[in-house]
């Protein structure tokens, strides 16, 4: 048995759908609109190729401006970058110079303290560390190449979970990448 396809305008025409669709794209031509006239040019069509587009080059990050970023994103009290030397190349917040100091050398002594227990893991990647009061302190540490270390330290009124800690991670060797910023930019 044949189907046959309901006419437009009558009761049998479905009013809305893929038949509604159909029929309207496939309307009448419009007299307002010219149809082309020019056929398509037979063989092969020389393209020029496009201009080059000028290499934009990126301004180098600098420490204030990655750990301004990373405290508004964790909205932590203060950030601050510890290189594998334990000397502090950036900070932001409300930690001044000495304090981000003294929790950076204890925070490296801690990270060599814990590397030791192997029966746990391989390597430590991360401290989580909660104070009376309510203050955490947060540390993550970042190798972009074999031969450097990085360590962020986060301190605020809470902890990183593991899967922002892994964010931050890889957002920060995607910014180092091109290599680390230099140290003075953020020492402030």
């Amino acid at each position: 048995m044949a189907h046959a396809l309901p006419v437009v305008g009558s009761d049998a025409a479905p009013r809305s759908g893929w038949w509604t669709r159909l029929v309207h794209r496939t309307a009448a031509p419009r007299p307002d609109v010219p149809e082309p006239t020019a056929a398509p040019p037979e063989g092969p069509v020389a393209v020029e190729p496009a201009p080059a587009a000028p290499e934009v080059m990126r301004p180098r990050r600098t420490w204030a401006s990655l750990l301004a970023r990373c405290r508004a994103v964790t909205k932590a009290d203060c950030v601050f970058a510890v290189e594998g030397e334990g000397l502090v190349v950036g900070r932001d917040g409300a930690y001044g110079r000495v304090e981000v100091d003294r929790i950076a050398a204890h925070l490296s002594r801690a990270f060599d303290t814990l590397s030791f227990l192997t029966e746990i893991g391989r390597d430590v990647e991360s401290l989580c560390v909660q104070y009376d009061g309510g203050r955490w302190l947060t540390a993550i540490r970042i190798q972009p190449t074999a031969s450097q270390t990085v360590t962020v330290g986060i301190v605020g009124p809470w902890t990183i979970v593991r899967e922002d800690r892994q964010r931050l991670r890889d957002a920060f060797l995607k910014l180092f990448a091109d290599g680390l910023p230099d140290a003075a930019e953020g020492a402030a």
